[in-house]
């Protein structure tokens, strides 16, 4: 197992993406677009940073 794996990264895509798909659920199904529109955004943005961080201190570096 690596050594610098945190669950901080798993955890934060699992929250992004429960936002993003019950955005998309809303819009689709319920036809909720304020509320959808924003629940995605938030996704979207908490996957960014997830993915901004995961960059920054999540890999293994050789220095």
């Amino acid at each position: 197992m690596n050594p610098n794996f945190k669950p901080t990264f798993v955890l934060l895509l699992f929250i992004g993406t429960i936002f993003t798909i019950i955005g998309i659920i809303l819009i689709l199904i319920f036809n909720s677009n304020t509320i959808g529109l924003i629940l995605l955004g938030i996704g979207f943005v908490i996957q960014f940073i997830n993915l901004f961080l995961y960059y920054k201190y999540g890999r293994i570096s050789n220095e």
